[in-house]
């Protein structure tokens, strides 16, 4: 019997997947420098342009997890596309031949990334069909954090981006480090966590922002009870465990949960929305 769900679950995976890619939008290949002056070769990134609409349109850059650039990651691309956003999903590893699924501060760390992420942002400023004064940032896991990192006042100096910061940043399920609650924030910040989160816990993070909150820092969260991660990868349609994910053999439990992925959707949308009007 408990075979038999798991292949229900994985077809009605596979059919979910299939109907978002038929509603996929093209990307552009595209390349732009990182933000990190210490790095040189230029990044690759996918451009997914918003739909048809009032231009100058607002953007958003993605940041994949460790794993990479999941199909799941461009499945919100396009969501915010056929939103009305200019989506840049960039890609931080490739460029430097690092491989998918590996989490490894001495190979990159989220600073490197968040520095990545204001590079795509400098990029995007370029573009004649971009609001140059509406750009976010959305990150995934190890992109989350390198979320919080580009929302941050110091690494938008460092990075030394006309135009100002981001408007807004929205990180999923990052992890959280004891320092993340005396950061300086540039941009308004709002994490989306996993109560039942196997590798990035959700209580450190609920504690950073409590900390932030209190030093009038504009941080907020939402913590999904019940979930865990990957709660909006619909290739997660069934609890998994599997060693690696570049963390020393740790297990890793994920789960697709639609309802908490709907959510997430409106309170992205609602938190830009309020940040960008």
């Amino acid at each position: 019997m408990h075979l038999r769900i798991q292949v229900a679950a994985a077809l009605s995976a596979m059919v979910l997947v299939a109907a978002q890619a038929a509603g996929a939008v093209a990307a552009d290949g595209v390349t732009f420098p990182s933000g990190d002056a210490a790095f040189s070769t230029p990044l690759s990134g996918s451009l997914y342009r918003a739909a048809a609409g009032s231009k100058p349109a607002p953007a958003v850059v993605l940041l994949h997890q460790c794993s990479g650039v999941d199909p799941f990651v461009r499945d919100w691309a396009s969501w915010f596309a056929a939103h009305g956003y200019t989506a840049l999903l960039v890609d931080s590893i490739s460029p430097r031949g690092i491989k998918p699924g590996t989490c490894d501060p001495a190979k990159l760390t989220a600073r490197e990334r968040g520095l990545d992420a204001l590079g795509a942002l400098a990029y995007l400023r370029t573009l004649p069909d971009v609001d140059k004064t509406r750009i976010a940032v959305v990150g995934w896991g190890f992109g989350g954090a390198a979320a919080v990192a580009a929302a941050a006042k110091l690494t938008t100096v460092d990075a030394h981006v006309a135009g100002g910061p981001f408007k807004a940043a929205v990180a999923f399920y990052p992890p959280c480090t004891g320092t993340m609650g005396s950061v300086a924030l540039a941009t308004p910040l709002l994490l989306l966590l996993a109560s039942d989160a196997t590798v990035d816990p959700a209580p450190p993070c609920e504690a950073a922002v409590a900390a932030l909150k209190a030093a009038g820092q504009p941080a907020d969260s939402h913590t999904y009870p019940r979930v865990k991660d990957g709660f909006d990868n619909p290739a997660e349609r069934v609890a998994s465990m599997y060693a690696g994910h570049g963390m020393s053999g740790t297990q890793v439990f994920t789960r697709f949960d639609a309802g908490a992925s709907n959510d997430a959707h409106d309170r992205v949308a609602a938190f830009l929305a309020q940040q960008m009007p």
